[in-house]
């Protein structure tokens, strides 16, 4: 298991993460988190997914973070959506940090078009992109606990 011991804010953390991004990334961008509630850049890719598939350093990391942009549009009556969001008549282009620490998770949603309007949210931990952040931080974790029980 990660240092459980580590007391995090992951609120600040994705609220630092998105303060100043651009609304349109080439790539998604992995963060591994550190105990101060610093972060580093792992690796970047066009496929958030297949990032997080891929193998990161476990040294010193604590948590994750991910940082994408895409489109976000209003739900229906039902509470889901009625298509693509990137299709739909009221689209909104957004940019989303998603966090993962031992204290638990948050989310930072920047939209382009008010910048200023941040939505910050703590335990949200739903969605597949949160379950794909997790699995790769529960790969780091075991990695981890490998390489302390070898020393």
């Amino acid at each position: 298991m990660l240092n459980a011991n580590v007391k995090l804010d992951p609120v600040s953390v994705a609220a630092e993460l998105i303060k100043g991004t651009g609304h349109a990334m080439d790539n998604a961008v992995v963060y591994g988190v550190t105990k101060d509630g610093s972060s580093f850049e792992l690796g970047r890719g066009a496929n958030v997914y297949d990032l997080l598939e891929g193998e990161f350093p476990s040294v010193g990391i604590v948590g994750l973070a991910v940082h994408t942009t895409g489109w976000a549009a209003p739900l229906n009556a039902d509470g889901e959506a009625d298509g693509r969001p990137s299709k739909h008549p009221e689209r909104r282009r957004i940019a989303l940090v998603l966090v993962i620490t031992a204290e638990g998770d948050a989310s930072a949603l920047s939209f382009a078009d008010d910048p200023d309007d941040l939505e910050l949210d703590e335990g949200s931990d739903d969605g597949d992109l949160f379950h794909a952040l997790r699995k790769c931080l529960s790969r780091i974790s075991r990695q981890m606990e490998d390489f302390d029980g070898h020393l």
